[in-house]
Parts: C-alpha cells; structure tokens; sequence
C-alpha cells in the first residue's frame, strides 16, 4: 500500500506544471522520480520478504523458546524501524507534493498577472475606441434629430399643400371656369 502512495504521489509531481517549468530544472536532476519509486518498491519489497521470512512468533514457555521469542522480538522492533524510515521517506515526498502544488498554484497566479499586464494595451485600445464610439453616437443621434426635423418640416409643407390643394379644389367648386 505505501508503494502505491509513492507511485501516486510521484506521478502528480510529475503531472505538474511546477516541475515541468524551468524554475525546477536543478530539482529535476537531483530528484529522479523513477529511481526513487524504483528504491521504494525495493524496499518495501525486502522489508515484506524479510517479515515474512521470521516466520511466525516463536510460541512456549521453555527456556528456548523464550530466546527464540526474544530473538524474534529484537528483529521485529529492527523491521519496525526500517518501516518507519520508509514511511518517512514517503512523507517527506508527500510534503514536497504539497510544496510543489503551492507553487503550481503560484504560478498560475503569475501567468494570470502577466495576462492582465498584456491585455493592458488592448484594454487602452478599447477605451479609446469608446471615446470615439461616444463622439459616432452624439454625431448619430445629431443626424437623427435632423431627419425628425427635416420629416417635421415636410409633413407641414405636406399639410399646407394639401391645404392649398383643398382650397384650390374648394374654389374651383365655386367657381367652375377656373
């Protein structure tokens, strides 16, 4: 089951954006992901065979026995150290996982500051574009009112013409000849 920590862990580290990036080249030489899962499993793998090889607790209460006992319980306190320092061994990966996902983490950050500094000269485009759709719209809404006004004047020129025009219809009513 450690093993498969490790591996676990050492494939995130490898997935990440922090140890591709150039800033972690050193680390990446000095730390060989594969080698060190590679000495986990060996170890792990010696420690289990070499637990199982003890075999199991010597049992009986004679003078053998209880050396035989004794001889078992020194090796397992032995074996138990080893396991401790293979468990720290992963532990210590596991912490610089966590290190290294803050760091992804601040990366990402960084890049999206860089982003917005880089957009600053597009968003200075932008506004200036603003400032002259605003003058396009005064000018178009200008132009509007003029074509209200100009529709203004026609239907009062319209009106008055169809005014004379009654008048005239009117006079000719009164008087045929014209």
């Amino acid at each position: 089951m450690l093993v498969v920590v490790a591996a676990e862990l050492l494939q995130t580290i490898r997935e990440s954006e922090a140890w591709a990036s150039d800033y972690l080249d050193i680390h990446g030489v000095r730390f060989d992901l594969h080698e060190e899962l590679r000495q986990i499993t060996l170890h792990a793998y010696s420690l289990r065979k070499v637990t199982l090889d003890l075999g199991d607790h010597p049992s009986g209460d004679t003078p053998e026995a209880l050396r035989a006992r004794a001889a078992f319980d020194a090796r397992l306190e032995i074996l138990a150290g080893v396991w401790d320092g293979l468990v720290d061994r992963v532990a210590t990966i596991h912490r610089f996982n966590a290190n290294l996902t803050e760091l992804d983490e601040q990366l990402s950050n960084l890049r999206a500051l860089q982003r917005a500094k880089t957009a600053d000269d597009s968003i200075a485009e932008l506004l200036r574009n603003t400032a002259g759709d605003e003058l396009g719209a005064e000018h178009h809404r200008g132009l509007a009112n003029e074509i209200a006004e100009l529709k203004a004047l026609i239907a009062s020129v319209l009106g008055q013409l169809r005014g004379d025009l009654h008048e005239i219809g009117r006079m000719r009513i009164n008087n045929p000849e014209l």
